[in-house]
């Protein structure tokens, strides 16, 4: 399955909403909520003719938040182990 180089910009839009979220707020909820309302707000934005609606687009920005956010998580727990 080939993924298209927009949906890797979603992802990574959604991890970077998500992290910089995360440091401010210091909730994982909240961060992953703000990539997903960013997602849901962007295929609104494509809906009044200014691009193409994609749920796959919505999707992929939503999995980079929680891509991201678990992931800052994982590391926090590994670094808390080792330490």
């Amino acid at each position: 399955m080939k993924i298209g180089a927009d949906k890797i910009v979603h992802l990574l839009a959604g991890a970077l909403i998500s992290v910089v979220t995360l440091l401010l707020t210091g909730s994982g909820i909240t961060a992953i909520i703000a990539a997903t309302g960013a997602g849901i707000w962007k295929e609104w934005w494509d809906s009044k003719g200014h691009g193409k609606v994609e749920f796959a687009d919505f999707l992929a920005t939503a999995a980079g938040g929680v891509l991201a956010v678990g992931s800052v998580k994982l590391f926090g727990y590994i670094m808390d182990v080792l330490n």
